[in-house]
C-alpha cells in the first residue's frame, strides 16, 4: 500500500500569510500619521513579524509533513522571507514602481479617472496635446490617500512573502 503525501504545499501555506501581510501594511499606512517612528515599524517590525509568522508556518508544516518538529531549520527556512519582505519593501518604495498598482485602486477610491504619474512635468513636444485625462503626481495621490500607498507596499510584500515561504519552507521541511 503507498504512503499518501500529507504535507501542505508550500504555495498554499504562502496564500494566507500573504493576505495577512497586505492587510497589516494597509491599515499601518492608514493610520501611519498616528504612528510614532513609523519607518522604524515598516522597517524593522514587519521583517521581523515576517521571520515570527513565518517560522510558525515552518513548525506547522514540519509537524504535518515530518512528524516531528526541528526549530532550527524552521529558523533556518525563516531566513529567506526577511530578505524578500525587505526586497518588496524597497521595490515599494520606489514611486515608480508603485504608479502601476496605484492607477488601479485611484479611481476606485477617489472616484475619478485619473492619469497617475511621478510628476507633473510631462515632456511632449510642441505639436503634441495633452490627453483629456487629468493628470496628478503619485505624490499628491499618496498625500490625499495614505491607504493608496499602503495597497501599494502591501502588493509588493505580500509577492516578497509569497517567495520567502516558497524558498525557505524547501529547507525547513528536511526532515
Amino acid at each position: 500500500m503507498s504512503n499518501p503525501d500529507k504535507s501542505i504545499s508550500s504555495f498554499s501555506l504562502s496564500i494566507p500569510v500573504g493576505i495577512l501581510f497586505l492587510a497589516i501594511i494597509i491599515i499601518l499606512f492608514q493610520y501611519k500619521t498616528n504612528i510614532p517612528y513609523f519607518n522604524i515599524v515598516l522597517w524593522f517590525g514587519i521583517p521581523v513579524l515576517a521571520f515570527t509568522i513565518v517560522f510558525v508556518v515552518n513548525i506547522i508544516s514540519q509537524f504535518s509533513g515530518c512528524g516531528k518538529i526541528n526549530a532550527g531549520n524552521a529558523a533556518i527556512g525563516s531566513l529567506p522571507s526577511v530578505g524578500t519582505t525587505l526586497l518588496g519593501l524597497c521595490i515599494s518604495s520606489i514611486a515608480t514602481c508603485r504608479i502601476p498598482v496605484a492607477s488601479v485602486f485611484t479611481p476606485l477610491l477617489v472616484g475619478d479617472s485619473i492619469n497617475i504619474t511621478r510628476n507633473t512635468n510631462s515632456l511632449h513636444n510642441s505639436k503634441s496635446k495633452e490627453c483629456c485625462n487629468q493628470k496628478i503626481s503619485i505624490y499628491t495621490v499618496e498625500s490625499k490617500q495614505p491607504i493608496i500607498q499602503g495597497i501599494s507596499y502591501g502588493f509588493y510584500t505580500m509577492f516578497a512573502i509569497f517567495y520567502g515561504i516558497v524558498i525557505g519552507n524547501g529547507y525547513a521541511m528536511n526532515c
